[in-house]
């Protein structure tokens, strides 16, 4: 076909709406795929990635596409390999070449069957005009896999991929790239275990339940248990505490009955396990449930504590005869702690909390999950209880202490096992001299009852060390008290485990002061844009070395003759040159932001107080605007406690640059004020011209925002002349009539003489003003708050409570 025809036809489809010549268009698949070894129950495990590539003119949608499973497995079949892929998902790349479960669009989830995996319509699936798609194949492994298999897949033939539009392949097929997904098991995902705990066990027992856990078949293939072997995690030991360790058959009942389950064997103790080999137990496709039980000493130790666990590599607990021992990637371990323990006692446990990472302000952060079981035929009252400080940093008692500004006691009312909605709060405290005391409790403990207490806390905003780690553990039973004589064990210390990481600063911790709403003019300044104070490290001192700073307005750096950094020398006050503020130096240009660095600014107790001014260049764009913030990351410290981490920290007010020779300021005077107050409106006008301006006279002034303001009077004086240098001021009167933020716009004009030509100022914004509702009356009474007992030199006693 010529040329000629070539383009005669394709602006025939374009117009008339016809398909596109077949010959006129092809696309192009490739794939890939890496060697991998993965644990079972491993999630989002990248199979195939493709990459389909259009030169179609127009978009073209993938309507399905195919892959064949070319997994392979010992005696397996078709069904079994299928079931091995589990159900994969079809992700859609959105750009970064790389899969990214997070950010990559789901189009689609199937399973294989027959030996392909079908995904038919997936969603947004449209190839872009003469572009491409890249897709990932990803599924999350099946614990129900066989050791050893190789699971992998291809494209076989170009059929296997349909699109909404016919088009010529470049492609040879199959695409069946190199690589595949190597299954090594077993890993601890494919053991179930059901939790055993927290609780106790009596002294004196025997075959006491402390693992419950289902051993599984190796994929589709049945095996042949050879060898089991646990550890104690806990405290008890061999020597002083525990006895004879058995393995039980269960017969099918899901739970341990010594009297119908069939003894596996007795452990012998090897040092640092308990273990039993030399045995020929089958292991069905659906498992083997195995129980062990331990017998507790008659003068076992109060308060030691029992976890069994499988232990992992480099001797795995697991051995069996298809070589799928195991666990290999982890142990295998019971969720909670028993604790030894006999009749007639109040018994503590730990239970697991997670460590977390905690922001300076924020509140409720869970550090510890204490359970108190009521071993007594009666009921029992607790009636005070105190936490042990556990957090650590480098500094002292009372800096840690304060890190948490309160900590709240909760009740497990709803008996969830969580700290929840419907939980009751005993108490709040706060943490002195290592310890955080609640007293005056009333809380009763039925006879047999297992109930949880839960302790949180609020980190303080301006107290806590980044890096410091948060965290509380009962370090003695003389710690909890009960209403009448009552013997309480536990294994000490009691801690859950849970250590909070401070991490800031944040930007609520930056505190910002107003700026002016300024009208500047060209080669003027410095002039004050940002004025705020940045925070130590918590409780310790810290160095500021580097800040960056972007602009939220629209001026840009060739707007801007110097960007400067200065440090308040404590008066408060913006004085460049003339006061007591340190002249930081100014800051460079940097792509887009401007930087300081190699700074040495001390950051104290009560941080640092900064003010940034900048110098107009000698020809900026009108009306093009400076409202100065911090990035996130802006700050750089010495500690290392850079910040903001959340968000970013901006100046009040934005400062308006103009050409023009008369320049309005707006301001609002009082800042803040209730519904019903005066307020002040002041136009401050100057004539930065080389000419008078008469007869001089201000706009009307317009609101925006969620508050309101009612006009009252103004303007006084009705109009004014300024020689050239000169300043007068416009002023309003307004009275607050609606909650909110509230701020007025406006601008001036008069005559130039002896030119006669109109001389306008630039539309200003003044700051914004806040207007509050004002407070009604409060109705309050005042109870007794004070507690049945405190500690001699006690403080912080609360006397009075005002309901």
């Amino acid at each position: 076909m010529s040329k000629a025809a070539f383009w005669a036809a394709l602006s025939a489809a374009l117009i008339l709406g016809t398909a596109t010549p077949a010959w006129a268009v092809t696309y192009s698949v490739t794939g890939s795929q890496t060697f991998q070894t993965i644990e079972p129950g491993h999630a989002n495990a990248l199979c195939f990635t493709v990459t389909i590539t259009s030169s179609h003119i127009l978009p073209v949608t993938l309507q399905s596409i195919r892959f064949k499973n070319l997994s392979v497995g010992s005696g397996a079949t078709q069904a079994q390999l299928d079931q091995e892929l589990g159900s994969p998902r079809l992700y859609r790349d959105t750009g970064s070449g790389a899969f990214e479960a997070v950010n990559d669009s789901l189009m689609k989830q199937s399973s294989a069957s027959g030996g392909y995996l079908l995904f038919s319509a997936p969603a947004n699936a449209s190839i872009p005009a003469l572009g491409s798609i890249t897709l990932f194949v990803v599924t999350n492994i099946p614990t129900a896999v066989r050791d050893g298999e190789n699971l992998d897949l291809s494209i076989e033939a170009a059929s296997d991929i349909v699109l909404s539009t016919a088009l010529t392949t470049t492609s040879t097929f199959p695409v069946s790239p190199a690589g595949s997904i190597a299954i090594d098991g077993s890993s601890a995902a494919q053991y179930t275990v059901v939790g055993v705990g927290p609780g106790n066990v009596l002294a004196g027992t025997n075959n006491d339940l402390a693992l419950d856990v289902r051993i599984s078949a190796n994929g589709y293939q049945t095996d042949r248990l050879e060898k089991i072997a646990v550890q104690n995690e806990g405290t008890a030991t061999l020597a002083s505490d525990l006895g004879t360790v058995r393995a039980w058959v269960d017969d099918g009942n899901g739970s341990l009955d010594i009297a119908v389950d069939r003894l596996l064997g007795t452990l012998s103790f090897t040092g640092d396990r308990w273990q039993l080999t030399g045995l020929t137990e089958n292991i069905p496709l659906a498992g083997l449930r195995l129980f062990v039980t331990v017998d507790v000493k008659d003068f076992a130790t109060d308060g030691r504590t029992i976890r069994f666990a499988i232990p992992s590599q480099p001797d795995p607990g697991v051995g069996v005869t298809s070589a799928n021992d195991g666990p290999i990637d982890q142990v295998v371990r019971n969720p909670a702690f028993l604790t030894v323990s006999t009749a007639d006692r109040i018994t503590l446990a730990a239970t697991a909390v997670p460590s977390s990472t905690a922001r300076p302000g924020q509140k409720s952060v869970p550090l510890a999950d204490f359970t108190i079981t009521n071993s007594y035929a009666v009921s029992k009252t607790l009636t005070g209880i105190s936490y042990t400080n556990g957090s650590t940093g480098p500094g002292s008692q009372s800096d840690l202490d304060d890190e948490l500004d309160l900590v709240s006691l909760w009740y497990d009312q709803d008996n969830s096992g969580s700290l929840g909605a419907q939980d009751s709060l005993l108490g709040t405290a706060h943490i002195q001299n290592g310890e955080a005391t609640f007293s005056g409790l009333t809380r009763s403990f039925a006879p047999g009852a297992t109930r949880h207490l839960f302790l949180t806390g609020d980190v303080s905003l301006d107290r806590a060390r980044d890096g410091d780690l948060l965290g509380v553990s009962i370090q003695s039973v003389s710690q909890v008290f009960f209403d009448d004589s009552t013997r309480v064990v536990a294994g000490l210390p009691l801690d859950s485990g849970a250590r909070a990481s401070v991490d800031g600063m944040i930007a609520a911790q930056i505190s910002v002061l107003p700026n002016p709403a300024v009208t500047l003019g060209k080669n003027e300044g410095p002039a004050l844009v940002f004025d705020f104070i940045l925070p130590r490290n918590g409780y310790q001192s810290d160095v500021l070395n580097g800040l960056d700073l972007i602009n939220l307005g629209t001026a840009g750096n060739g707007d801007l003759a110097e960007v400067r950094l200065w440090r308040d020398g404590g008066d408060g006050q913006f004085t460049p040159g003339s006061g007591d503020d340190s002249d930081l130096g100014a800051m460079a240009w940097q792509v887009n932001r401007w930087r300081a660095i190699g700074l040495t600014a001390a950051l104290g107790a009560t941080g640092a107080r900064f003010f940034v001014s900048i110098n107009v260049s000698n020809a900026p764009v009108d009306s093009s605007t400076v409202r100065l913030a911090i990035p996130v990351g802006g700050a750089t410290v010495a500690s290392g406690n850079d910040g903001p981490l959340d968000a970013q920290v901006s100046g009040t007010n934005a400062a308006l640059l103009s050409n023009a020779p008369l320049l309005a300021s707006l301001e609002i005077l009082p800042h803040v004020s209730t519904v019903g107050q005066s307020v002040t409106a002041t136009m401050a006008v100057r004539n930065v011209g080389s000419e008078a301006v008469n007869g001089i006279t201000p706009s009307a002034l317009t609101q925006s925002g969620t508050g309101s303001l009612t006009f009252a009077s103004g303007p006084q004086p009705g109009s004014f002349n300024l020689a050239p240098g000169a300043t007068d001021s416009f002023r309003w009167v307004y009275t607050a009539a609606y909650a909110g933020n509230v701020a007025l716009r406006g601008s001036a004009g008069g005559t130039g003489s002896p030119s006669g030509l109109p001389r306008n100022a630039l539309p200003s914004s003044s700051n914004a003003h806040q207007v509050f509702t004002p407070t009604q009356s409060i109705g309050f009474s005042a109870t007794s708050s004070l507690p049945a007992s405190v500690n001699r030199g006690q403080t912080g006693v609360a006397a009075t409570s005002l309901v």
